[in-house]
C-alpha cells in the first residue's frame, strides 16, 4: 500500500522536475523567399514540433507567443534581425530563439535557422540545409535533420559545460588599474556602464505545470476522499445488516466483508491524504513562482 502511493506522489511530481532541466526556447516564424507564406507556416509549426519532439526543449507555441506580443503591444512583422529576435525571447521570457528562412531558387530549397542566445544576443548555432526534392520532402525530411542537428549540438554543448556567457561579466576591482581607480575615484572619468541585457521575464510554463499539479492532486484527494466515504458507509450497512439479522450464521461472511472495506479504506485514506499534500505543495509553488 505504501508502495502505491509513493508510485502516486513520484506519477505527479516527476513531470515537474523533468520540465525543469528542459531549455525554454521559441521558434519564430521563418522568413518566405520565393514561396507562399502558409507553406512558411507550415513548415515553422512543423520545426517547432520537431524540436519539441527532441526532448531537451520547452516550445512555446505560436498562438501563446503571439498572445504575449499582443499583450505587450509588439509589431512582429519587419522584425528580422537578430537584436529584433533577442528583444522578442526577452518579452517572451526564453532563453533562446530559433530564427531563419526558408527558401526557393529554381528546383533547389533551402532552409537557413539561427539559435541565439537571449541574454547575450550571441548565435550559438546555425543549421543550414539544401534540397533538391518537392517541398513535401521538406516538411517531412529537412526540417527533422535541421531540429536533430540543433538538439545534438546543444547537447554537446551542455554536457561539458553551460553554454558561455562570459562576455557579460564584470572586471573585478583588482583587475582595474590603481590609476584608472583613482581617477573614477575623483570624478576625472565616469563609470563605465554595464551594456549586459535586461533581464528576461521568466516563462509562464512552470506556472501552468505547478496550477495543473494542483488541480489534479487536488481532483484525486476529493476522488479518494469520496471512495473512503463509500466504504466507511458500506460497513456501517453491513454491521447493521448483521446485527438484523437472528444467529451469527453470517458472521464469516459479514466480518470478510467488513475488513475488505478496511483495508480498501486505510489504502485510499493514505492515496487521499498524499493528494492532497501534493496540492498543497503544488499550491505553495505556485504562490512562490509570482515572486522569484
Amino acid at each position: 500500500m505504501k508502495r502505491s502511493a509513493w508510485l502516486f506522489l513520484l506519477f505527479i511530481i516527476l513531470p515537474v522536475f523533468a520540465q525543469e532541466k528542459k531549455l525554454n526556447i521559441a521558434v519564430s516564424d521563418l522568413a518566405g523567399q520565393g514561396i507562399e507564406q502558409s507553406s512558411t507556416a507550415i513548415i515553422s509549426d512543423r520545426l517547432r514540433t520537431e524540436l519539441f519532439k527532441q526532448g531537451g526543449f520547452t516550445v512555446l507555441e505560436r498562438n501563446a507567443m503571439q498572445d504575449i506580443l499582443k499583450e505587450q503591444g509588439f509589431q512582429q512583422s519587419g522584425c528580422a534581425s537578430d537584436a529584433c529576435a533577442v528583444e522578442i525571447g526577452q518579452m517572451l521570457g526564453v532563453s533562446y530563439m530559433v530564427v531563419g528562412s526558408v527558401g526557393k531558387l529554381g528546383h533547389l530549397f533551402t532552409i537557413d535557422v539561427r539559435m541565439i542566445e537571449v541574454l547575450t544576443g550571441k548565435i550559438i548555432y546555425s543549421e543550414n540545409i539544401d534540397c533538391d526534392c518537392p517541398i513535401e520532402k521538406v516538411l517531412t525530411s529537412s526540417v527533422v535533420t535541421v531540429a536533430k542537428k540543433i538538439s545534438e549540438n546543444i547537447r554537446s554543448k551542455t554536457a561539458v559545460a553551460p553554454v558561455k556567457a562570459l562576455d557579460t561579466e564584470q572586471p573585478s576591482p583588482s583587475a582595474v588599474p590603481a590609476q584608472d581607480s583613482a581617477k573614477v575615484a575623483a570624478g576625472a572619468t565616469k563609470p563605465v556602464q554595464s551594456t549586459a541585457s535586461p533581464k528576461p521575464r521568466k516563462s509562464p510554463v512552470l506556472k501552468i505545470t505547478l496550477g495543473a499539479v494542483t488541480l489534479v492532486a487536488a481532483g484525486a484527494g476529493y476522488a479518494f476522499d469520496t471512495m473512503l466515504k463509500g466504504k466507511i458507509n458500506d460497513n456501517a450497512s453491513l454491521k447493521a445488516e448483521y446485527q438484523a439479522q437472528p444467529g451469527n450464521s453470517q458472521y464469516a461472511d459479514y466480518a470478510g466483508r467488513i475488513s475488505d472495506n478496511n483495508k480498501s479504506a486505510t489504502t485510499y485514506q493514505t492515496l487521499r491524504n498524499v493528494s492532497y499534500v501534493v496540492a498543497v505543495l503544488g499550491l505553495a509553488g505556485l504562490g512562490v513562482s509570482f515572486f522569484f
